[in-house]
């Protein structure tokens, strides 16, 4: 298992808190569980972003080599 250190700024760290207690209790490990969900819905979020934008530039590219 990885460990990553982070710095939240004050608002977002206290939300987060709030929102994890109001929503998985207080229990240990809830606030990982939060964290690890959110970031795998970014890494989820993103990759499909960075997928779409390679098949555009394929997309363009095959249209500028039957233009040639």
């Amino acid at each position: 298992m990885g460990r990553i250190t982070i710095t939240l700024g004050d608002d977002l760290d206290k939300k987060l808190r709030e929102t994890v207690a109001q929503t998985l209790g207080f229990k240990k490990g809830n606030l990982q569980v939060a964290v690890e969900e959110a970031l795998g819905e970014w890494i989820k979020v993103h990759t499909r972003a960075v997928e779409l934008l390679r098949e555009t530039r394929a997309r363009q590219l095959l249209k500028e080599m039957d233009r040639r």
